[in-house]
This record gives C-alpha cells, sequence and structure tokens, in this order.
C-alpha cells in the first residue's frame, strides 16, 4: 500500500511542479516577513557591466513578486504556452506571508514586552 498515491499522468504532463514552484515562492514570502530590513547581495546589470549592490531583501523580494504578477497577466492573454506556473508564484508568495504573519506578530509582541519590562528596571 502506498502511502502517497501519484498521479503518472500528472507527473508525465508536468504537473507537479507546481507545488515546487509555490513552495520556493512561500520560502520568499516567509522570508519577506522575518527579515525584512536584512540586505541581500544581488547582482544589478547596469548595461554592459555587473555590479554587486546589497539591496534590501523587500526590495528585491518585492520586485520580484511585482515581475511574478507582470508575467501571469501578460500569459493571461497570451496563445503562447511559457510552460512557467506564474501565478502558482504569485499564490505560494501569499501562502508563506499567510502562513508566517501569526509568528511575526507575536515575536514583535514578545519582544516589546520585554524592552518594557527592561526600561522599568
Amino acid at each position: 500500500a502506498e502511502l502517497f498515491e501519484v498521479d503518472e499522468e500528472l507527473v508525465a504532463q508536468g504537473g507537479g511542479g507546481v507545488v515546487r514552484v509555490g513552495g520556493v515562492a512561500g520560502v520568499l514570502g516567509a522570508y519577506l516577513m522575518l527579515f525584512p530590513r536584512t540586505r541581500v547581495v544581488t547582482l544589478v546589470p547596469i548595461l554592459f557591466y555587473i555590479e554587486a549592490a546589497a539591496l534590501p531583501a523587500a526590495f528585491v523580494i518585492g520586485f520580484w513578486f511585482v515581475l511574478q504578477i507582470a508575467q501571469g497577466l501578460s500569459a493571461l492573454g497570451g496563445t503562447m504556452e511559457t510552460g512557467v506556473a506564474w501565478w502558482a508564484h504569485v499564490g505560494g508568495f501569499a501562502a508563506g506571508i499567510v502562513l508566517v504573519a501569526p509568528l511575526v506578530t507575536r515575536d514583535v509582541i514578545t519582544r516589546r514586552q520585554a524592552r518594557k519590562a527592561r526600561a522599568k528596571r
């Protein structure tokens, strides 16, 4: 007996990849919630020159998210199949934010309470 049933036809059509890309996008959404001010070293092309720059994670991930929405919208009206699950990226990203939000809120409240307690001493 199998623990999980695998739909062979879906896998043959490449449908199993939707879970992977949505999951990776979810990690990006969670990272954005947990570490928005962290700086991420990113390669930035300037004409024919590539520069490494430390940019805020909120900017880099936000830019990536806007690109996913733009690509998803452009794929809606098109007849060409891109093979990329743009809306899985958007959905996974949103799920990562929603699932991590309660943890972030709890952590922020705990830190505020700790700061107030230290200030009273």
